[in-house]
């Protein structure tokens, strides 16, 4: 359980943002920098979505990986 005190109920903060995080990003910031860094993670993330497509042994393990790591 994390410390009821802490921001967003975080114990340390996060090593990446997800995709969706990275979308709620890219609708909450609004100077011409944040818009254009969101755009560009969200376009990394549709990148490797279709390397994955391609390469389905990456991404079994990718997905093993995540299993392991909760």
């Amino acid at each position: 359980m994390s410390n009821p005190g802490a921001r967003m109920g975080l114990r340390r903060a996060p090593f990446a943002f997800t995709e969706h995080g990275a979308l709620m990003a890219a609708t909450v910031l609004n100077s011409p920098r944040a818009v254009e860094t969101s755009v560009y993670v969200v376009r990394a993330f549709i990148r490797l979505r279709q390397f994955l497509a391609t390469h389905k042994d990456l991404a079994r393990r990718l997905e093993e990986h995540e299993k392991k790591r909760g």
